[in-house]
């Protein structure tokens, strides 16, 4: 009975051991700024923010972007430090590449009022964003199934 009990014990610990869950970092905000669709200008841009649900859940292996009900999923190609305070990762959906850039504000500014900054251009056109989200106050770190 003792040996019985000791396999189960051990095969279940193996099982678990086995189903490692990856990890990812949400990005919550209450508005994204469409600059694409305002003919890249800034200032109408910003009057017209989409004040919707924002999630930006970033893994290892991906980017998944939430705005409102709209959810688009982008492959991570590389991820390159830019500096201490920035991260950029070359992503890919649709054959098209893009960068996706994430800004640490609180290494820029300490006392910064929200503490991330995610702006998403073309690759090589980081200038010119198609979509930004400021004002992040909250992310949390996340197990992904």
């Amino acid at each position: 009975m003792r040996l019985l009990i000791t396999l189960m014990l051990a095969l279940t610990g193996l099982s678990l051991h086995g189903q490692s869950s990856e990890k990812g970092t949400l990005y919550i905000a209450e508005f994204w700024i469409d600059y694409k669709g305002n003919n890249n200008d800034f200032v109408k841009a910003m009057k017209n923010r989409k004040f919707e649900k924002v999630e930006i859940l970033k893994t290892e292996k991906f980017i998944k972007v939430t705005f409102g009900t709209k959810v688009s999923k982008y492959l991570i190609k590389s991820s390159n430090p830019f500096s201490q305070a920035r991260l950029d990762c070359n992503v890919v959906s649709n054959n098209i590449e893009y960068t996706l850039s994430i800004i640490d504000m609180t290494i820029i500014k300490p006392d910064a009022e929200f503490h991330y900054m995610i702006s998403f251009s073309k690759k090589g056109d980081t200038d010119n964003s198609i979509w930004s989200v400021s004002q992040i106050k909250e992310s949390q770190e996340v197990n992904i199934n």
